[in-house]
């Protein structure tokens, strides 16, 4: 998908509008993050709502980053991000990356 966004909320309405125009079942944006607690660690996934059928997706994800790669479980979470409000969809930090500078 070609994606000539002038700005990052313009970037994220395409991709929105993409998958919602495909029909995707569920649209999942991978994520490793950074944090600036030297002790944060581990994976965790947002969903728009606890209530949404998205959890049970997100709490899959969660458990299989837990079970095969070994991170710790910061648990399914909620965000108001805005491909998580306008999509079916789950966004996974697969993991918390910390920077040594």
């Amino acid at each position: 998908m070609k994606n000539p966004a002038r700005n990052s909320r313009e970037s994220l309405k395409n991709r929105v509008d993409f998958a919602n125009s495909i029909g995707a079942d569920y649209f999942i944006s991978i994520h490793c993050n950074s944090a600036a607690d030297k002790n944060a660690s581990g994976s965790e996934v947002y969903c728009y709502s606890l209530r949404s059928p998205a959890k049970s997706i997100a709490e899959q994800i969660l458990k299989e980053l837990v079970d095969k790669m070994g991170f710790r479980n910061r648990g399914v979470k909620t965000r108001n991000f805005y491909v998580l409000k306008h999509t079916r969809s789950v966004l996974p930090v697969c993991a918390l990356l910390k920077w040594h500078l």
